[in-house]
């Protein structure tokens, strides 16, 4: 009877989770369609476009989704349970809650792990999709992958930086740099205004630059080859962190970090997809607690507004103080796990016990 009763209830729960995921998923794609009404008549999108842009952001759709609706259905679920007395019923015959809860933690860890596939590999996969597409609506060619204030450490090398960096149409593995400045090891200064990095012969080679020893201007040549020993190349550096699943996000952190870049922004995206999985689980336990506990359905109710208002309002300050430049990175990408997790878990306990 114990497996029949926690049956029944993950049943219940994970009927209403697929309704809210796709009753969420809906909401987004009529919100993107609202946004971006404009620019679909401006370009002359015809459905066919507009149904593949819809498609490739489902992933991103399915990334907020899957948190919110995991609350929802497990307290909808249970203040269903609590309203028709089933939940009572079941505590009478001594079923105890924690049974229920131990099913319910299980159905988070595998929401978790769902989460986790569509944020590390289907929604980077899908983004890159998504802005290919677009691009075509501007471009003959898609925009090949630049970066602004790009700055690296090279310990055997120097200092290098470049106020562009852009990947080359026609050499891949090569890449136009532009405001370049570079600080050798043997005191030497040396700036130009262009260059290219050739990262397979780990070099990068400068277009009349200006060379300065001690603050006194030395020599001015037509183009200076300078070893940069970084072992990677444009490819991997300069691609966008959102296009990125999370093996090649990590090899791009590993890379530039060893090159001394920064790496704020690519640490942030890499442990923010890890968290909003990781939310699924916390939230699940969460709201278990909670739920298994209340006996009104209008209580579940006022919980589920209660989660979701919070996840949503931390979720958005830690993006907005990391775009500010406040605080860690990896803090703040997972603040809102674990803020509802040092907060809602003891709570949802301790009611769990009375």
């Amino acid at each position: 009877m114990l497996r029949r009763m926690n049956f029944y209830l993950l049943r219940e729960v994970f009927g209403l989770f697929c309704l809210g995921v796709a009753t969420v998923c809906l909401l987004l794609s009529v919100d993107f369609l609202v946004i971006f009404s404009r620019f679909l008549v401006q370009q002359d999108v015809n459905l066919h476009s507009v149904a593949l842009l819809l498609k490739f952001k489902v992933p991103w759709f399915l990334h907020l989704a899957l948190p919110v609706a995991v609350v929802l259905s497990v307290l909808i679920a249970t203040g269903r349970l609590a309203k028709d007395s089933e939940l009572k019923a079941a505590y009478l015959l001594g079923i105890s809650p924690t049974y229920f809860l131990l099913g319910l933690f299980l159905f988070g860890l595998f929401v978790s792990a769902l989460a986790l596939l569509n944020n590390g590999w289907l929604e980077p996969n899908a983004e890159r999709s998504y802005r290919a597409l677009v691009d075509s609506f501007f471009y003959s060619q898609p925009p090949q992958e630049t970066r602004f204030n790009v700055a690296y450490a090279l310990k055997d090398d120097g200092i290098f930086y470049a106020s562009r960096v852009r990947r080359s149409q026609y050499e891949p593995q090569s890449a136009n740099l532009d405001g370049i400045l570079v600080l050798l090891n043997d005191g030497r200064a040396i700036s130009a205004k262009q260059g290219i990095w050739r990262s397979i012969d780990q070099t990068w080679e400068l277009k009349e630059p200006l060379v300065y020893l001690s603050g006194r201007k030395m020599a001015i040549t037509d183009s200076m080859v300078i070893p940069f020993s970084l072992n990677s190349d444009p490819s991997t550096t300069l691609a966008k962190s959102e296009t990125l699943t999370l093996g090649q996000l990590n090899r791009q952190l590993r890379d530039i970090n060893n090159a001394g870049g920064v790496t704020r922004d690519i640490r942030f995206q890499l442990h923010r997809r890890l968290a909003d999985a990781s939310s699924a689980v916390v939230f699940v336990a969460v709201s278990s607690a909670l739920g298994l506990h209340l006996r009104r359905r209008l209580a579940s109710l006022a919980w589920a507004i209660i989660l979701l208002l919070g996840f949503w309002a931390i979720w958005t300050l830690s993006g907005d103080l990391h775009s500010r430049g406040l605080g860690s990175s990896i803090v703040l990408a997972w603040l809102t796990p674990g803020i509802v997790a040092l907060l809602g878990i003891p709570l949802a306990l301790s009611r769990l016990r009375t």
